[in-house]
């Protein structure tokens, strides 16, 4: 009988990832008082490159600030659950 390999997170993912890189405020309120950033993101998510712990499940904001450097910045704040955390690497939203 063959066995079946084990299904990688990759091949569950609803939909693909793509490398991206944008600080961003979070936090677990709409104050979003830390700093992290935005290393890849979907449709369905992001990962938030953070030393900070946020438990499985844990409700989180974050701020984007997109085009700060120009005459017309915009901003918004997204929520998310969190689903999974790398201890000392970031969180899965």
């Amino acid at each position: 009988m063959k066995k079946s390999s084990p299904t990688s997170f990759k091949d569950r993912r609803r939909y693909p990832r793509i490398k991206y890189s944008l600080d961003v405020d979070w936090g677990e309120t709409p104050a979003c008082i830390h700093q992290g950033q935005v290393t890849t993101l979907s449709v369905g998510g992001c990962f938030l490159q953070t030393p900070l712990e946020v438990a499985k499940e844990g409700l989180i904001f974050i701020r984007l600030l997109l085009a700060p450097k120009s005459e017309s910045v915009m901003e918004g704040i997204v929520w998310g659950r969190v689903a999974y955390h790398l201890p000392g690497r970031g969180l899965g939203v």
